[in-house]
């Protein structure tokens, strides 16, 4: 027995330098591996790596790999521990990270060469975004068009499964409530009540706010290529909110007209113009009406014009009139001027038409004056009509002073008639 002991101890003494030899195969210094050779597994178990006789990562045998996590969830799953950094990559190209789908590229994420900028490129149609917790719960946020087309930039921002970008920016909601654009800064605040909203609600109808208490201006600019911005029609805020000024930033009116340059082409300059078409549909046709109730001292409206330049030789016309192209053979009326007094108006006196004129530096003052060019017509001056009543009724009735003539001078009675004998 003695001797067979001695034999199984010669025979491990002499297979342990074999055992080291096989052990020391693999270099610490670099290896030359054949195309069988691997670093690995041979069984179901994770290949496992450590630093520091800790493990700092783990493949499972059905291929991910965990970095900071025994339990990877995906094929590279990174779960660091006491850094806030989880990923980083460096190039000093322009692509930094390519995404395929089978040997077709879909997209990329690199640092461009110019700026230093971020890019996000989708190389096969549109970049979409999405929020959600789950893809059960994922909704859809914006989409950017794709392609090559004109198009191609276009942001749709909503549900992108529902609609896509018509204009450069399109914001769309899939529900029935407003889609609108709100702008704000640190001097408005950033409630739904702050800065400039538009919405389009769950109507159809279309609102601009200005939730500042603050005009809202609309111009226009770039004069001769000069990029200046001018002001053209203003909407005031504050406690003269809703007037309109077109021309003036300050409108001292509900709607002020304010127009400071010459007419072009010789054309008059006009600071209001209401045009209406009048169609066989309709009986009566109003260019313009103007109604004001309450006041002590109403008045529908008062046009004044001013001449203090020192232009000289100058018409002016406080109220012109013009009626024009009207066919010849339809049967109709013109008036240049109609005044009505309703039956509703209970006045203590009624005036079709007052003319007062003071001062004292006129050459002539007319209360009104005629001038008709038309031939072969019956042409009046004043053509007026005095329906019987209770009351005296005059057609015409005119007072004048005392008859007082001077030598040259022509007097006339009270019903507008020359002195007679005269």
């Amino acid at each position: 027995m003695k001797t067979i002991n001695l034999i199984k101890v010669c025979i491990i003494v002499l297979l342990i330098p074999t055992l080291d030899t096989r052990a020391q195969n693999w270099s610490l210094s670099g290896n030359a591996t054949g195309l069988t050779d691997f670093v690995g597994t041979t069984n179901s178990n994770p290949f496992k790596i450590f630093t520091s006789n800790s493990e700092a990562a783990r493949f499972l045998s059905t291929g991910e790999l965990g970095l900071g996590t025994t339990t990877p969830a995906s094929w590279l799953h990174v779960a660091p521990s006491g850094s806030t950094e989880s990923f980083r990559t460096v190039s000093t190209n322009a692509d930094a990270w390519r995404m395929f789908r089978g040997t077709q590229e879909i997209g990329r994420l690199w640092i461009g060469n110019t700026g230093n900028a971020f890019n996000i490129y989708s190389t096969r149609g549109h970049l979409h975004l999405s929020t959600g917790a789950a893809t059960t719960t994922t909704t859809n946020c914006a989409e950017f068009v794709g392609g090559t087309g004109s198009d191609r930039g276009w942001l749709g921002l909503g549900d992108w499964n529902n609609f896509s970008a018509q204009t450069n920016l399109h914001v769309h909601t899939s529900a029935a409530s407003n889609a609108g654009l709100q702008l704000t800064n640190s001097t408005t605040g950033t409630s739904s009540t702050d800065g400039f909203r538009i919405i389009n609600d769950n109507t159809g109808a279309v609102s601009l706010y200005n939730w500042e208490d603050k005009e809202i201006y609309f111009g226009t600019g770039n004069v001769g290529g000069g990029g200046s911005l001018s002001n053209r029609l203003t909407i005031s805020g504050g406690t003269n909110y809703g007037r309109v000024g077109i021309g003036t930033n300050g409108p001292g009116a509900q709607l002020h007209i304010y127009d400071h340059t010459d007419g072009p082409n010789g054309y008059d300059d006009i600071g209001l113009m209401i045009e209406q078409e009048v169609t066989s549909s309709l009986s009566t046709a109003i260019g313009s009406r103007i109604d004001v109730a309450g006041g002590t001292g109403t008045t529908g409206m008062v046009i004044a014009v001013d001449n203090t330049t020192s232009n000289s030789g100058v018409t002016m016309y406080g109220i012109f009139n013009r009626c024009r192209n009207t066919g010849s053979s339809n049967v109709q009326n013109a008036y240049n001027y109609y005044a009505q007094n309703e039956a509703a108006c209970k006045a203590a006196y009624k005036y079709g038409f007052v003319a007062e004129m003071s001062g004292a530096n006129s050459t002539n003052s007319y209360g009104g004056y005629f001038s008709s060019t038309i031939t072969g017509a019956n042409n009046y001056g004043i053509y007026a009509i005095a329906n019987s009543g209770s009351n005296v009724n005059y057609a015409v009735r005119g007072t004048t002073p005392a008859y007082a003539c001077t030598t040259g001078t022509t007097c006339y009675n009270a019903a507008g008639c020359k002195k007679c004998g005269e």
